[in-house]
């Protein structure tokens, strides 16, 4: 995003008391969240949002992947740079709830702003963690202030040698297919389907989060309610870190 001061509040309502939550329960991260407040530009420009459905998210997944001609000389254009931002404005679009700060229409490039600024993390896996142990803790840090907002921990367990390869294996994001006349394509395919399963097979535990509509709940449960963009968020940062690991 191009915006340095865009931030992310939260609209919400008193967080549900889960099972043995690693954090303060006023700092519990509401995985059920209805509306989000997402503010741009030294507060000027305001926009309340809905939660993205899954549906709605593996759809504008669907639109971001490119179908890129290849010139018999090997010569390729990339994809216009503004098409991104006009899915993502599409998609706000759905979502949003009210604005404020503007005279007339909203222009696309805030919209696709403020919908990014949804998705704004810092996810990793901590230097001093083993990532070779059994389970291994993904750290996901929201907020733009020196402190996060909220921390959540991703508790994945360790993939087996099996698993890490069929991920990695599906991990690939495009292919060169034959075109007319000899020439080529680069078609692009998207990696969140293949993320998503692989979070849903490793993770033993989401932390530092809880559910308004679910009193009662186990730390395993929250995994359903986890974003399909931050389940690959923390599938990648898991993976790049083991595999990494090895090189250290």
């Amino acid at each position: 995003m191009n915006e340095a001061d865009n931030i992310l509040t939260l609209d919400r309502s008193e967080p549900a008391a889960g099972i043995a939550p690693a954090q303060p329960a006023e700092n519990l991260y509401p995985l059920d969240w209805e509306t989000t407040r997402v503010t741009l530009k030294d507060r000027r420009f305001k926009h309340t949002l809905r939660r993205p459905t899954s549906e709605q998210i593996f759809a504008r997944e669907d639109e971001l992947q490119s179908d890129i001609p290849i010139a018999k000389d090997g010569s390729f254009q990339m994809p216009d740079p503004t098409a991104n931002e006009d899915i993502d404005a599409k998609f706000y679009d759905q979502i949003v709830v009210t604005t404020e700060g503007y005279n007339g229409n909203v222009p696309a490039a805030h919209k696709a702003a403020a919908f990014q600024a949804l998705y704004l993390r810092e996810v990793y896996v901590d230097e001093a963690t083993d990532q070779f142990a059994d389970e291994v803790p993904v750290i996901e840090e929201i907020g733009s202030g020196d402190e996060p907002d909220f921390t959540i921990v991703h508790l994945m367990r360790q993939p087996s040698e099996s698993e890490l390869k069929r991920y990695r294996r599906r991990s690939s994001n495009g292919q060169i297919k034959p075109g007319k006349r000899g020439k080529q394509r680069f078609v692009s395919h998207s990696t969140l389907k293949n993320a998503v399963e692989h979070y849903d097979l490793w993770c033993v535990g989401v932390h530092g989060a809880t559910l308004k509509n679910l009193p009662n709940f186990h730390p395993v449960e929250l995994k359903q309610y986890v974003d399909p963009l931050i389940k690959r968020l923390v599938v990648q940062t898991l993976v790049e870190s083991i595999v990494g690991g090895l090189l250290d």
